[in-house]
């Protein structure tokens, strides 16, 4: 995915690749557009940076190139991936709770089936 930028008449916002999210302020694109003095063009444009550091407008955006999230299947993964991270916190906070404050043996069924409670808790 590239970069982009909505022009507007009293500014601009910029659609960056995920590959920019950790460093947004140092992103290249970020930096050439806080230098114009007005929009190069009005709508939204794919953009970039040429090789002296200046915004460039590439083409007018389409559809496909607003399309910058993951696919479903792979953010519903990385969801439940969190979701056992944090039922397994939840678990051993049981644990601790009951005394068991040493080494404690968590079945990985357990903590899956305490998720699958807990979001039917939420569901309700």
């Amino acid at each position: 995915m590239r970069h982009v930028a909505e022009f507007r008449p009293d500014g601009y916002s910029i659609l960056h690749p995920l590959s920019c999210r950790p460093r947004l302020h140092d992103c290249p694109v970020q930096r050439a557009a806080r230098h114009l003095t007005e929009p190069p063009v009005l709508g939204r444009a794919v953009v970039e940076v040429d090789h002296l550091g200046d915004l460039q407008v590439l083409r007018p955006a389409t559809d496909a190139d607003l399309d910058v999230g993951p696919d479903p299947d792979a953010m519903l993964t990385a969801l439940r991936a969190v979701d056992v991270v944090e039922g397994l916190r939840r678990r051993m906070w049981r644990e601790v709770q009951k005394g068991n404050g040493g080494p404690v043996m968590i079945d990985a069924r357990t903590v899956l089936a305490d998720l699958d409670y807990d979001t039917a808790e939420r569901a309700q």
